[in-house]
């Protein structure tokens, strides 16, 4: 359990627990993908991209990376 500070200052993508020293990272967010798929439609492509983007977004449910570091990995 983390009961210490945690880094947010890649909030949404990435947070470091520091006293356990665990970070998790994602590289997208469903604000993120809705964006594209905005665009997409916009240009008339959603039918050539549909099924990728919606992985996508399906996807940016869950955290990618999960990090475990050495005691004080995350705190330097």
């Amino acid at each position: 359990m983390n009961n210490g500070s945690i880094d947010d200052h890649e909030a949404v993508y990435g947070y470091s627990f520091l006293n356990i020293s665990v970070g998790i990272w994602r590289d997208m967010t469903s604000k993120n993908i809705e964006e594209m798929i905005y665009e997409v439609k916009e240009a008339g492509n959603y039918d050539l991209w549909k099924e990728e983007l919606e992985m996508d977004l399906e996807r940016t449910k869950y955290f990618r990376t999960i990090g475990i570091g050495m005691k004080g990995y995350y705190e330097k």
